[in-house]
């Protein structure tokens, strides 16, 4: 309902269940608004975990780095402040492959 999203948005990663799926569906019916385009990337699980497992992100400020793609100057620290990077909980390969088990 804002309106920077008045000419459409971006679902990125979500829904990821069957019951996510049915509740956007309810809230667009709702809403009277409708899916006009769905766009599905498919990349190997591989690639997914290596990704997902090396980002790490400055909490405070929300930068994201990755120790591969896009590492920090200084190994695990913030380039802007030095202050310590976190890996979220849920960025590692055991959470991942059960989401894409759910997606799968």
């Amino acid at each position: 309902d804002q309106p920077e999203c008045k000419r459409g948005i971006i679902l990125d990663g979500f829904p990821r269940t069957t019951t996510q799926a049915e509740a956007l569906d309810s809230m667009f019916k709702a809403s009277g608004r409708k899916l006009d385009k769905v766009i599905e990337f498919k990349v190997d699980d591989k690639i997914l975990v290596e990704r997902v497992s090396g980002r790490r992100i400055h909490k405070a400020s929300g930068r994201t780095y990755h120790t591969k793609f896009n590492p920090p100057k200084v190994e695990g620290k913030d380039d802007v402040t030095g202050e310590p990077l976190i890996q979220r909980p849920d960025d590692n390969e055991t959470v991942l492959k059960t989401r894409l088990e759910s997606y799968h």
